[in-house]
């Protein structure tokens, strides 16, 4: 039988240091900016310059922003 104890989120993050989540946490950070820079330039590439197309870029720049700030005040938290 499994106990479901052991596969909690609060268990597991209990063994993982605050410096690990750090690294990770601007790993991704990296990988996503790489990702917006693409999603980005492909829009812009091929001129698609309509109102919901920018409306589109402004609300996933702001969605990431916002994301990672609050990933950033949770592992501020966690840290302390």
């Amino acid at each position: 039988m499994i106990d479901a104890e052991v596969f909690s989120a609060s268990s597991i993050i209990d063994y993982i240091r605050p410096a690990y989540l750090w690294l990770f946490f601007l790993i991704v950070l990296v990988i996503v900016f790489i990702f917006t820079k693409i999603i980005l330039f492909h829009l812009n590439k091929y001129k698609d310059y309509s109102p919901l197309t920018d409306l589109a870029q402004r609300v996933f720049r702001m969605g990431m922003m916002i994301l990672y700030i609050l990933a950033a005040i949770f592992l501020i938290l966690f840290s302390l």
